[in-house]
C-alpha cells in the first residue's frame, strides 16, 4: 500500500493522473488527491493529526489513525461525509460543502474512514 500511495502522490504533485494502478481505484485516487489538497496542512499527510498547522491550532486536528472509534459525529460514511460538508463547530475544521463537489466529498471520506482502518 506505501509503494500505491507514494505512487499516487507523485502522480499528482508532478500534474500527472494515472489510471487506477494495481490495488487502487479512481475513487481511492480521488480522496487522496482531495486530502492532500485540503486536509493534509492539519491532519497530516499519514493523517496522525501532525500537519504543519497542526502545532497553532486547540484542539489539535483529530488523528485517524487512533481508529474510527476516536471520531466524534460517527462513523459510517454518511457521517463522515456529513462531517467533512459542515465541518466540526469549536475547532478549526471549515465545512468544505461549497468548495467541494459530492463525488469529492465521499472519495475524500472513504481515504479519511481507511486512515482510520475502516475496511468497507
Amino acid at each position: 500500500m506505501k509503494r500505491v500511495c507514494a505512487k499516487v502522490l507523485i502522480a499528482i504533485f508532478s500534474g500527472f493522473m494515472i489510471a487506477e494502478p494495481s490495488g487502487i481505484n479512481a475513487n481511492e485516487v480521488q480522496g487522496i488527491q482531495v486530502f492532500t489538497t485540503h486536509c493534509i496542512v492539519c491532519h497530516g499527510e499519514k493523517g496522525n493529526g501532525k500537519g504543519p498547522a497542526a502545532a497553532s491550532l486547540k484542539p489539535k486536528p483529530r488523528n485517524f489513525k487512533k481508529g474510527l472509534k476516536s471520531f466524534k459525529y460517527g462513523t459510517t460514511l454518511a457521517d463522515v461525509v456529513k462531517t467533512i460538508s459542515n465541518g466540526s463547530p469549536g475547532t478549526a475544521m471549515p465545512p468544505f460543502k461549497s468548495v467541494l463537489n459530492p463525488e469529492q466529498l465521499e472519495a475524500v471520506a472513504a481515504y479519511v474512514r481507511s486512515l482510520a482502518g475502516a475496511k468497507d
